[in-house]
């Protein structure tokens, strides 16, 4: 009982000396030290939502230039095969001999698209080809190739006349417009020229 005693009154004094002393005062801390390379000053980004996050400008790319299209204006063959073939049949039978040159052929396939252009003739290659007494007896026939057209021997003299039929329906012209004439005799107003037997005449 007597140690108890003691020991609550040396608990007693612990409390009454240390309420009795000022609390110590607390030093404010030191300030950093300054960086030795301090950042540039610059506006600093906000978390909060309240300020809207400045983005850098957009990158603009340019368009590119413009590629010329190397088919523009190309609109392939303007014509039919059927109009090829009437054609090739009318350069055929009327100068499909090897003894007359390409020229002549081509001089006949002017002739007949001179006519299809020319108020006094039908207006397309098929109808001029079998009008009435104009290119032998096609107007009776219709479109045919000649029988000797068949022959083995005839093949490079039909594959002429296709080639200067492409030719003439693609831009080629051997003759002035005007002549629409052409026969084994003159007729018309004027002879333009005479080929390989052939009257060619305005």
């Amino acid at each position: 009982m007597k140690i108890r005693t003691i020991a609550a009154a040396a608990v007693l004094a612990c409390l009454t000396f240390g309420s009795s002393r000022a609390p110590a005062e607390i030093a404010p801390p030191a300030p950093l030290p300054e960086p030795e390379h301090p950042m540039q000053e610059g506006p600093l980004l906000s978390c909060g939502y309240e300020e809207a996050l400045e983005m850098p400008p957009a990158v603009v790319i340019e368009e590119a230039p413009d590629v010329p299209d190397i088919n523009v204006g190309h609109t392939g063959p303007t014509y039919t095969d059927e109009e090829l073939e009437t054609l090739a049949i009318i350069i055929y039978q009327e100068a499909g001999g090897d003894a007359c040159s390409d020229l002549t052929r081509s001089m006949v396939g002017t002739v007949l698209m001179n006519r299809v252009a020319s108020d006094l003739f039908p207006d397309t290659i098929q109808e001029v080809a079998t009008q009435k007494r104009q290119y032998g007896r096609l107007y009776w026939t219709g479109l045919v190739w000649p029988d000797r057209a068949s022959n083995p021997g005839e093949a490079k003299a039909v594959q002429r006349a296709y080639d200067c039929a492409r030719a003439i329906l693609e831009g080629e012209r051997a003759l002035p417009e005007d002549v629409i004439w052409q026969a084994e005799f003159p007729q018309g107003t004027e002879i333009v020229a005479h080929q390989d037997g052939l009257y060619f005449c305005r």
